[in-house]
């Protein structure tokens, strides 16, 4: 069986308040076009389908449009929610779309939905498990570990009740000799494995418990307790559709990833899976082996992407075992590139003719003066100028400006001052100076 492995659609997303929705119809054609060519059987959606929550109309119409077309080819399309998404607005009429060959996660309810799909080599299980933090996981299991634990509770006072009875009718004998049974085991809050405990010496008095306590606000140990609900027949192939930032991954500006990788999780959660089709990072990549992957996105969504060349990854599943991964690179209707100099080198007809110049574009001038209207002079040239900025001496120092500890010893006058020569690489007249103290005791008048 072939797939076709896609994510981080972001449908309807404004890069630099640019709408990229031509361009994302534009790139969707052209995947359809690659499924056509490569004969894929199915298509799996690593999440962010949506960039916003609540997508706009055209960005609806478009990724319906998109699935009405892989559909009519009769490809099978296999998609989950990711965090730009509303899982509950995704997943509206999964049941009716279904019947098209539509099949997408639910919003996640402590399970991991389990399709399965036959080929000439036998069934493969397709799991869809959506973007999942450790507070969601938590309503379930802690309600289940719950559960779990009032059902030995009311084992144990019914144990209890029975030896009391038994003592009433055969005496303390009999009793002593039943107390050297095994008493049930707790199930913890915060635990997870099976209750079931195994013989102990005769002279423990405290039963062992080796199961691992789970920390609620580790993503990793959170998504290992969700997996280890996964019972995977390992005599069949098993793919998973995910989307979290998985440990090892190339990061970029565009991606939102938790404070200090506090969002990670490790790659053994994956291990036994034979392709792992992965969604949230945008560069695309593989991670440790070459079926656990990150698509990618299929169009550049920032400066920090310019130099990624966005492909498309085709998966050839054959016997168990047997997996073959290739990428083929997508066109853009526009490129994303990034220039840099002066407003004459930019501006000179020889230095940009041979070039695409409605690409989007970062210019950086290198100016040491602001030329008046950059951005409206040079949109006469470049029309999708998404950022100007500057690099010179000025901006230079400004980046190398740094608080010292004696700040609060100087006067607004003096740190003004040596703000103006960093600026400027001078220092301030005496008539400039004297303006400036005078705007100061006004402020402070005040």
């Amino acid at each position: 069986m072939k797939f076709i492995h896609l994510g981080d659609l972001h449908i309807g997303k404004r890069v630099n308040d640019f709408p990229m929705i031509k361009d994302q119809e534009y790139i969707l054609n052209q995947i359809i076009d690659v499924m056509v060519d490569e004969k894929v059987d199915a298509v799996l959606i690593a999440g962010d389908v949506y960039d916003k929550v609540v997508p706009g109309a055209d960005a609806v119409v478009l990724f319906d449009d998109f699935l009405t077309k892989i559909t009519k080819l009769g490809i099978k399309v296999y998609l989950i929610s990711g965090n730009h998404d509303s899982a509950e607005r995704l997943a509206f009429a999964k049941k009716l779309v279904e019947n098209s060959g539509v099949y997408i996660s639910p919003v996640f309810n402590g399970k991991v939905t389990k399709c399965v799909v036959e080929d000439e080599y036998g069934d493969i299980n397709i799991y869809m498990l959506p973007f999942i933090k450790p507070m969601q996981v938590k309503r379930f299991y802690k309600r289940y570990l719950e559960d779990e634990k009032n059902a030995h509770l009311v084992e144990a006072n019914i144990n209890e009740q029975n030896l009391l009875d038994e003592k009433d009718l055969v005496g303390d004998a009999k009793a002593d000799i039943e107390g050297d049974k095994k008493e049930p085991v707790f199930v913890e809050e915060n635990t997870i494995e099976d209750s079931n405990t195994e013989d102990n010496n005769t002279e423990d008095n405290n039963t062992e418990d080796n199961r691992e306590e789970i920390a609620w606000d580790n993503y990793n140990d959170v998504y290992r307790l969700v997996m280890d609900t996964i019972e995977l027949d390992m005599s069949k192939r098993n793919v998973i559709v995910a989307h979290q930032f998985v440990t090892g991954a190339q990061t970029c500006d565009s991606e939102e990833l938790a404070i200090g990788g506090l969002d990670n999780i490790s790659t053994d959660n994956f291990e036994e899976f034979d392709y792992v089709a992965l969604g949230h990072i945008h560069s695309p990549q593989k991670i440790i082996k070459e079926t656990i992957r990150y698509s990618g996105t299929p169009l550049k969504y920032s400066l920090s992407e310019i130099n990624h060349n966005k492909t498309v990854t085709i998966i050839n599943m054959k016997e168990k075992g047997a997996v073959d991964v290739k990428q083929l690179p997508l066109t853009p209707l526009h490129d994303m590139r990034h220039i840099k100099g002066t407003y004459d080198e930019l501006t000179l007809r020889d230095n940009y003719i041979e070039t695409d110049t409605s690409d989007y574009m970062y210019i950086t001038l290198t100016d040491e003066e602001d030329v008046p209207d950059a951005i409206g002079r040079l949109r006469s040239i470049y029309p999708n100028i998404m950022r100007l900025d500057y690099e010179n001496t000025r901006t230079r120092t400004q980046a190398n400006i740094e608080v010292t500890d004696r700040v609060e010893e100087k006067k607004p006058i003096e740190l003004l001052a040596e703000l103006f020569e960093m600026q400027n690489n001078k220092e301030m007249t005496q008539e400039q100076e004297e303006y400036v103290q005078q705007l100061i005791e006004d402020i402070w008048e005040v």
